[in-house]
């Protein structure tokens, strides 16, 4: 799978926000402002969060590729403090500010502070890649790496994080320990240190990174239906790209 980056934690605090994104441009692509803002911030952030934790040993690969048009943001490489495992921790990151107000069109939809914009709640975000990967990755599915989340808000407030866990979004209250919002760089080292020992997480990434991903059976079954007109259905982005190949 397709990555942008993969490297120790200690390596990678070293450079400045612009000296990190110039290393993750390949030459033969394009990434919009947003993105790059992205990494300038939030990825930037993480990093440094990650290093002076006492965790620089840790590996991180950036924008790693998923079926289709999904990445994950981040994934943190090391083994697990409790079982000694291989530990990947995927970090989806969000550079919201601000929740708008006013009822959302799903439960898993968050209303932005824009007319009639919705995005995916990170929560619903980070399990749905965690999902994925336990069933479509090669190693995480032979149960080699175990996997953990969390959601980096670093630009949010602690006095909009309730919005993401009232109302409609009740059912991810659970999980509200697991999204890191303004400020919360302390609770969120914590946390870290809770997870990882304090050793190379190279050999961890690396054992990812040779993974592949591979549709299960059921995914195929389905796919071929929707290819045979079988079910009115609209072939998503993923599905697309798997029919091409």
């Amino acid at each position: 799978m397709r990555y942008l980056i993969a490297d120790q934690v200690g390596r990678l605090a070293q450079l400045s926000p612009d000296d990190l994104v110039n290393k993750m441009l390949p030459p033969d692509n394009t990434h919009n402002f947003e993105e790059q803002r992205s990494w300038r911030e939030s990825l930037y952030r993480l990093i440094q969060i990650v290093n002076t934790s006492g965790l620089s040993d840790l590996w991180l690969i950036a924008e790693y590729s998923l079926i289709g048009t999904h990445r994950i943001d981040a994934i943190i490489c090391g083994f697990s403090r409790l079982f000694g495992r291989p530990l990947a921790l995927i970090v989806e990151s969000k550079q919201w500010n601000k929740i708008g107000d006013g009822d959302a069109q799903h439960a898993d939809q968050v209303k932005m502070n824009f007319a009639n914009e919705y995005r995916m709640h990170p929560v619903a975000q980070m399990f749905q890649y965690e999902h994925q990967l336990e069933a479509n990755h090669s190693v995480v599915k032979a149960g080699n790496i175990q996997l953990a989340v969390l959601a980096f808000m670093h630009n949010l407030p602690e006095s909009q994080k309730p919005k993401l866990f009232t109302d409609e979004y009740r059912a991810f209250a659970q999980y509200a320990h697991l999204v890191f919002v303004k400020d919360d760089e302390a609770r969120l080292t914590h946390y870290l240190g809770s997870l990882f020992k304090k050793c190379s997480g190279e050999q961890t990434a690396k054992q990812f990174l040779a993974g592949h991903y591979e549709l299960s059976r059921a995914d195929f079954f389905g796919i071929t239906k929707i290819l045979q007109r079988k079910d009115n259905a609209v072939i998503l982005a993923d599905q697309i790209e798997v029919s091409l190949s």
